[in-house]
C-alpha cells in the first residue's frame, strides 16, 4: 500500500512537470504571434498578471514579447545569406528537432559565420546534442537538437559551415 502511494505521488509531480512543460510551450506561441500585432507593453501586463507560473516561466514569456526569443518566424525576415545557408544546412541534418528557447542560455559559441552570427552548440545531461544560431546582439535566431544516432549528421553540418561559412 505504501508502495502504490509512493507512485501515485511521483505520477502527480511527473504530470505536473509535463503540463507546465506543454503549457509553457503553447503561451509561448501564442504569444509570437500576437506580439505581431499587439502592444508589447500590454502583453508585458498581461504576463505579470499571471498566477499560475514561477518567475521563470514569466521571464521566458517576457523574453518572448520583447526579443522574439522562442519564435521561429521572428528573425526570418532579416537573415542575410549566409545565415539563411547556415539554417538550411542545419535544417537538412537527418533527426533534427526544433531546440527550445530556454536551452540557449546554456550553449557556448563554437564558431562565427563571415556575417557576424554566432553558432552555439550545448550537450545536455543526457548527452543530446543542440545547436543555436544568434544574432550580433547575441538573440536567437535558430535552434535544433538531434538524437545520439544523427549526432554524426550534425558534426558534419558544423563541419561544413566552418568550411563554407566563415
Amino acid at each position: 500500500m505504501l508502495g502504490g502511494m509512493a507512485v501515485l505521488g511521483l505520477t502527480g509531480l511527473i504530470a505536473d512537470a509535463l503540463t507546465k512543460v506543454g503549457l509553457e510551450d503553447l503561451l509561448t506561441a501564442i504569444y509570437c504571434q500576437r506580439r505581431l500585432s499587439e502592444p508589447h507593453g500590454k502583453l508585458l501586463d498581461e504576463i505579470e498578471q499571471l498566477s499560475l507560473f514561477d518567475g521563470d516561466i514569466k521571464e521566458r514569456l517576457k523574453q518572448t514579447v520583447t526579443d522574439g526569443c522562442g519564435c521561429s518566424a521572428a528573425s526570418a525576415a532579416n537573415l542575410s545569406d549566409v545565415t539563411r545557408e547556415a539554417r538550411a544546412i542545419l535544417e537538412a541534418v537527418p533527426g533534427m528537432t526544433p531546440a527550445h528557447h530556454r536551452d540557449f542560455n546554456s550553449s557556448n559559441p563554437i564558431m562565427r559565420l563571415r556575417d557576424g552570427t554566432a553558432v552555439r552548440a550545448w550537450k545536455n545531461p543526457l548527452g543530446v546534442d543542440h545547436i543555436f544560431l544568434a544574432d550580433r546582439d547575441g538573440k536567437m535566431i535558430y535552434g535544433g537538437f538531434v538524437g545520439w544516432i544523427h549526432s554524426e549528421g550534425l558534426n558534419q553540418a558544423i563541419s561544413q559551415m566552418r568550411s563554407n561559412l566563415t
